[in-house]
C-alpha cells in the first residue's frame, strides 16, 4: 500500500539505510536547505538525481531512502538513513515534492551474509580492484577505523588511538581472533596437523602431506611433475592445458594432439595447425564462475546511472532478470533490445554485465552470411579458425560472461547457408550445453552465458529465431530526456575526451536549443556530434593561445554549428486539399508519412477507378481499399455526395524509392480522401495513426511511442491515435494527444468540422 511522503533531491549523492551523513551544497540545493530549517526530528524521502529536470516526472519507480533529519545548520544538514523505499508517484513545482512510496517489510539483518559480502569486497580491493569513486584511498582508512569503533570496547578504543591505522587494525583483529570459539573438532585437528606439518623438526610429515597433494593433482590432470624440468614451448603449453580445467573429451583430444606434436618436426606443415589448436583450447575458459545472486537493485541502479528515461524498457529488463533469478520457465528466452541507432542498446547490455559482476563481450553479426563464421572452420581448412562465439568467450576469459549479439537483424544468407540455424543452437538452452564448434571439435558448454541481442528492426529477424527472443523496444527519447542526457552524460565525457580539462558550463536552455535546432532523431548521436564540434572548436582556440569563456553561449553555438538546420514548428500553416499527415515507424525510428490524393475529371459511367504509386505494400493497399469502401458505403455521413466517389482517384506516398507497408495508415488515408473529395484542407499541425475497419472503428497499432516522438521532433502540435494505444504514449511529451474510437472523430478533429450524417452536401 502506498504511503504519502515529502520528497527531496540529492544531487549526485545518496544516503544509505543505517548511516549518518552530513550534506551541504551542491548535494542539497538552496531550496532544500531552506525547507529543512527547523525540521529536526522529522522524516522525509531522499532520492538521487543527476539533473534538476528529473524531478518530479522522471523519478517514479526509483529507489530512495527514508531518512530522519537529525540537525540542520545554515549551510548543511545531518541525516540518518532509516529504510529503503520505492517511489510510486511524485508531483510538485519545487522542493519539497509531494509523493507516495512503497517499501519491503523490514527484515532482520543477515549478519553472516553481511560479513561474507564485506570480506569479499575487501578481498577485491586487496587483489587490485579499482573502485569508481574519486579519492577513495583518502576515505577508506577512516571507514575501516569505523569498523573498530563499531566492535571495540571503550578500553580497546583507547589502545587503538595509540597506534597507526594499520597497526590498530592488526592489534584489534588479533584480539578478536582470540575470542573465536573452536566448536568443530575436526577443524581443530586439521589446524594442529597443518601447524605440525610446517615445523622443520617434522620433515616426514611435511613430505607425506605434499606427496598426497601431488598425487591428487596428477589424478586430476592439473600437474605432471615429469615435465617440470622441460622448459620448451610444448611443455609450457601442456602445463597450461593441465590447469585449464578441460572436460574429459577435451583432455583426451589434447593428449592425442600432444603425442602427435612430440613426434613431429617443427617445420612439418601440420605442426603450426595443431599447436594453434591446443593454444586456443588453453585460452578458452572451461569452468563457469562461482554462482552469484542477481542483485536486482544493483542492476536498477546501474541502468538509472547510465541511462535517463526508458522507464518501461528498464522495468522489463528487471522483470526478465527476476524470472531468470527465480529459475522460471521463461528464463530460457533471450533478451533482445530493439530500437533505432543511438538509443543506448549496447550501453544497456554493458550496464547489465557491470551490475551482475560478469565479463562483457560483443559479437558483431552485421553482414555475417555463413554459419561457419559462427561455428568455425575445420582443422582441415588452410585458414582454419574458431567461430566468432568462441573467440568472444576466449577474449572475455569467463565461461559465465554476458555476450552481446549485435545487429541480429542484419544476418545475411549465402547460397542457402544461413547462420540462423547456428544461432538457434547457440541460444537454445536445450542444445547449447554441448555446442560444437567446427574448429574446436569438442563440445563446449554455453549454458552459463547470458546472451543479449540487439536489432534495429524486429520485423527483419527470422520468425523462428524471433520466437526464442524476449523483445524489449527502445523507441527513443523525449526532448527533456535528451536535454538531461546531454548535460549529465554526453557533455562531461566529451569535454574529458577533448582534453579541455575544466568542464565549461552548458545551460539547459542552450542544450535544448542544440537538440531542437540541430538534431532530429530518436537517439542522441547527432547531439553527441554537435557537442563534440563545440569542444573541438574550443580545443583549437585554446591550442592557439586564445582565451575562452566559462559559459557556452548561444552565439558560440551559432558560430560553430552554423544556422539552425531544423525549425521547431510546421513549415506551412495549411496543407492543400487531398493531403494528410500520417505517422510511420521503421528500423530508424518514427517519421512523418504524407499521403497525397488527387481527384481526376469525371470518368465514364461505372468509373471510380483508383491508382496507387509510391511502392505501397499489400497491407497498405488494403487500407486504401478499406477507407474507400467505407466512404462509398455511407458518403453522406462524411459530408460527401455519392457522385463524387465515382471519379477516378490517384493515391501517392512521396519518396517513391522507399517501399512502404504496414497496418497503421487507415485513418490518414480516409482523412486524405475526405479532404480531396470535399475540397477542405486538413490541419497541418495534426498528425494521425491508426487502422480502420469497415465499421469505422479505429484499431490499435504498434510503434506509438516512436511515432509520437517523431511528431514532437517535427514540430507537430497534436496527434490522433487509437484509444487503446493511450497507454503507449511516452511520459513528458509536449504533443497534445487525442484518443479516438471511431473514424468520424478523426475527421471532426483534423478537418475542424462535425461530420454530417444526413443530407450533407459536398
Amino acid at each position: 500500500m502506498s504511503e504519502p511522503i515529502l520528497l527531496l533531491p540529492l544531487h549526485k549523492d545518496a544516503i544509505l539505510p543505517g548511516e549518518t551523513r552530513t550534506f551541504a551544497l551542491p548535494s542539497l540545493d538552496v531550496a532544500t536547505l531552506r525547507w529543512l530549517q527547523g525540521r529536526a526530528g522529522e522524516l522525509a524521502g531522499f532520492v538521487t538525481v543527476t539533473s534538476p529536470v528529473e524531478m518530479p516526472a522522471l523519478v517514479s519507480g526509483r529507489w530512495g531512502t527514508l531518512a530522519k533529519i537529525l540537525a540542520v545548520e545554515p549551510e548543511n544538514a545531518t541525516l540518518l538513513g532509516v529504510r529503503r523505499m520505492r517511489i510510486a508517484t511524485a508531483v510538485g513545482q519545487g522542493a519539497p515534492f509531494q509523493g507516495t512510496w512503497t517499501g519491503e517489510p523490514v527484515a532482520a539483518t543477515d549478519m553472516p551474509g553481511l560479513l561474507d559480502e564485506g570480506a569479499r569486497m575487501l578481498e577485491a580491493l586487496r587483489t587490485g580492484a579499482l573502485p569508481g569513486a574519486e579519492q577513495w584511498q583518502d576515505r577508506l582508512p577512516g571507514a575501516l577505523l569505523g569498523l573498530v569503533r563499531a566492535l571495540a570496547t571503550p578500553a580497546e578504543l583507547v589502545q587503538s588511538q595509540q597506534a597507526t591505522p594499520e597497526r590498530a587494525l592488526r592489534q584489534f583483529t588479533q584480539r578478536l581472533l582470540q575470542t573465536r570459539p573452536e566448536r568443530d573438532a575436526h577443524r581443530t585437528l586439521e589446524r594442529l596437523t597443518v601447524e605440525r606439518a610446517v615445523q622443520p623438526q617434522d620433515p616426514e610429515v611435511r613430505r607425506r602431506l605434499w606427496s598426497e597433494c601431488v598425487e591428487v593433482m596428477r589424478a586430476l590432470d592439473l600437474y605432471d611433475p615429469d615435465q617440470g624440468a622441460d622448459e620448451s614451448d610444448l611443455a609450457r603449453l601442456q602445463k597450461r592445458l593441465m590447469v585449464a580445467g578441460l572436460p574429459k573429451e577435451a583432455r583426451e583430444m589434447a593428449r592425442r594432439e600432444l603425442r602427435l606434436l612430440r613426434g613431429m618436426k617443427a617445420d612439418h606443415h601440420d605442426y603450426a595447425t595443431y599447436l594453434g589448436h591446443l593454444d586456443f583450447m588453453a585460452r578458452l575458459p572451461w569452468t563457469p564462475d562461482a554462482p552469484r545472486p542477481v542483485d536486482l537493485d544493483a542492476v536498477s541502479h546501474a541502468l538509472d546511472r547510465e541511462h535517463t528515461g526508458l522507464v518501461k524498457p528498464k522495468q522489463r529488463i528487471l522483470e526478465y532478470l527476476a524470472v531468470r533469478k527465480l529459475g522460471g520457465a521463461a528464463a530460457s528466452t533471450v533478451l533482445c533490445l530493439v530500437g533505432p541507432p543511438g538509443v543506448g542498446k549496447t550501453t544497456i547490455a554493458q550496464a547489465i554485465a557491470e551490475a551482475m559482476g560478469r565479463k562483457f563481450a560483443r559479437v558483431a553479426l552485421g553482414g555475417v552470411h555463413d554459419e561457419a563464421e559462427l561455428r568455425g572452420f575445420r582443422l582441415s581448412y588452410v585458414a582454419a579458425s574458431s567461430g566468432r562465439i568462441l573467440q568472444a568467450m576466449a577474449l572475455s576469459g569467463s565461461a559465465s560472461a554476458v555476450v552481446l549479439l549485435d545487429e541480429i537483424d542484419k544476418l545475411g544468407v549465402d547460397r542457402g547457408r544461413s547462420p540462423g540455424g547456428a544461432l538457434l543452437e547457440i541460444l537454445d538452452p536445450a542444445q547449447n550445453q554441448h555446442f560444437r564448434d567446427n574448429y574446436l571439435s569438442v563440445g563446449y558448454d554455453l549454458s552459463h552465458v547470458l546472451f543479449i541481442c540487439t536489432a534495429n528492426d524486429a520485423g527483419k529477424i527470422d520468425p523462428i529465431l524471433r520466437d526464442r527472443l524476449e523483445l524489449i523496444e527502445l523507441e527513443g527519447y523525449t526532448l527533456p530526456e535528451k536535454v538531461a542526457i546531454g548535460l549529465d552524460h554526453l557533455w562531461p565525457r566529451i569535454v574529458k575526451d577533448s582534453g579541455l580539462g575544466k568542464l565549461p558550463a552548458l545551460s539547459a536552455a542552450t542544450m535544448r536549443g542544440i537538440v531542437e535546432g540541430y538534431t532530429r532523431e530518436p537517439g542522441v548521436r547527432q547531439a553527441q556530434r554537435a557537442l563534440a564540434s563545440l569542444t573541438r572548436a574550443r580545443a583549437l582556440a585554446r591550442a592557439r593561445g586564445e582565451s575562452d569563456t566559462v559559459q557556452v553561449s548561444d552565439e558560440e553555438v551559432l558560430a560553430v554549428l552554423g544556422p539552425r538546420r531544423f525549425q521547431h514548428g510546421v513549415a506551412q500553416s495549411t496543407l492543400p486539399p487531398g493531403v494528410a499527415t500520417g505517422l510511420s515507424v521503421s528500423g530508424e525510428g518514427g517519421a512523418l508519412l504524407f499521403i497525397e490524393i488527387a481527384v481526376m475529371a469525371p470518368s465514364r459511367p461505372g468509373g471510380g477507378r483508383i491508382r496507387m504509386t509510391g511502392q505501397l505494400g499489400s497491407v497498405l493497399k488494403e487500407s486504401v481499399y478499406t477507407a474507400l469502401a467505407l466512404l462509398r458505403a455511407d458518403p453522406r455521413a462524411y459530408g460527401l455526395r455519392p457522385a463524387a466517389l465515382q471519379r477516378d482517384l490517384h493515391v501517392h506516398l512521396p519518396d517513391g524509392a522507399t517501399p512502404k507497408d504496414g497496418p497503421s495508415a487507415g485513418c490518414a488515408v480516409l482523412v486524405a480522401l475526405v479532404s480531396a473529395l470535399s475540397g477542405q484542407p486538413a490541419r497541418a499541425e495534426v498528425a494521425m495513426t491508426g487502422e480502420i475497419s469497415l465499421q469505422g472503428k479505429v484499431l490499435p497499432v504498434g510503434g506509438v511511442r516512436a511515432k509520437v516522438l517523431a511528431a514532437e521532433r517535427a514540430g507537430i502540435a497534436e496527434v490522433v491515435l487509437p484509444a487503446m494505444n493511450l497507454g503507449d504514449v511516452p511520459a513528458g511529451t509536449q504533443v497534445r494527444v487525442h484518443a479516438v474510437e471511431h473514424v468520424r472523430e478523426v475527421v471532426a478533429l483534423v478537418l475542424q468540422r462535425a461530420p454530417v450524417r444526413d443530407g450533407a452536401q459536398a
